[in-house]
């Protein structure tokens, strides 16, 4: 398994774990991609929109305690 490969799973934290593990299967059935990859990809979907997530709080916040 590669870094990126690594990487990617590393997003599979908690509840995502169980949602990769059930799409995995029937995508990498209908894809040129292998389940390690397809989980991969999922998690660096979710581990993305966690940072996204992250990022606009934190600018929200900047923005609020400038504007008091």
């Amino acid at each position: 398994m590669g870094t990126a490969t690594k990487a990617g799973q590393a997003g599979l934290q908690g509840w995502r774990a169980p949602v990769a593990n059930r799409i995995a299967k029937p995508v990498a059935n209908h894809s040129r991609l292998d389940e390690d990859r397809v989980r991969a990809l999922i998690g660096a979907a979710f581990l993305t929109l966690s940072l996204l997530y992250v990022v606009k709080s934190a600018f929200a916040l900047t923005r609020g305690i400038r504007d008091s």
